[in-house]
């Protein structure tokens, strides 16, 4: 069986003082790398007096489901502060998030056992005030049906609420939709119980699906 993911639908943030040191805790949805950059900017800016702005990002390919990972401990020892978060995101199976711990050094060094605790309780925290979701495959596909059919597939489409991404009318009508990757079976022997085989469903390519 497949391991289910979580993803972040509302961001959280948590506060941690241990020993003088502020630790701050973001964690941020995002879809890509280009996301993750530009929040990660956004906080180092909103944080510029911070001593340390540590982060760890994962991301799920839509298309494939592979898995990539960033993560960087931004001055501290190397293996105290960017891989413990990247571990809390392994973890609690967090993807397509942004994880950032801001820290304001309060003069007392933690050790790296220290280190370590703090960023891993502080990314922890974080990720409890954020809303997680599991996160659902879902396929787009292109409905080619008759327009006699129509009111059928609107009236399905209702009742499973399916997202319809688009609507084109030529010969025939063109629905474009986003289906959960484990409906699309049922949907497809529905559509062809409804229409004695006529409706034609396509599966897009793009990958472009969570």
């Amino acid at each position: 069986m497949s391991e289910t993911h979580l993803w972040l639908a509302g961001g959280g943030c948590a506060e941690l003082i241990v020993r003088k040191s502020r630790f701050l805790g973001y964690a941020l949805g995002c879809k890509s790398e280009q996301e993750a950059r530009e929040s990660l900017h956004g906080i180092r800016r909103e944080h510029s007096k911070a001593n340390h702005h540590v982060y760890s990002w994962r991301l799920r390919d839509a298309g494939t489901g592979q898995l990539t990972y960033r993560f960087d401990d931004d001055g501290e020892p190397g293996g105290t502060a960017g891989r413990p978060l990247l571990q809390v995101m392994e973890s609690q199976r967090v993807v397509n998030a942004l994880l950032v711990v801001v820290r304001y050094f309060g003069g007392i060094k933690l050790g790296t056992g220290g280190l370590v605790r703090a960023y891993s309780e502080t990314a922890v925290r974080a990720l409890a005030e954020a809303d997680l979701q599991p996160l659902i495959p879902m396929r787009k596909v292109t409905v080619r049906i008759a327009f006699h059919h129509l009111s059928s597939l609107e009236h399905l489409i209702e009742r499973e609420g399916i997202a319809v991404l688009d609507r084109r009318f030529e010969t025939d009508a063109l629905l474009s939709l986003e289906v959960p990757k484990a409906s699309l079976a049922a949907l497809v022997r529905e559509l062809a119980e409804l229409t004695h085989g006529a409706a034609t469903v396509e599966e897009e390519a793009t990958g472009n699906s969570a």
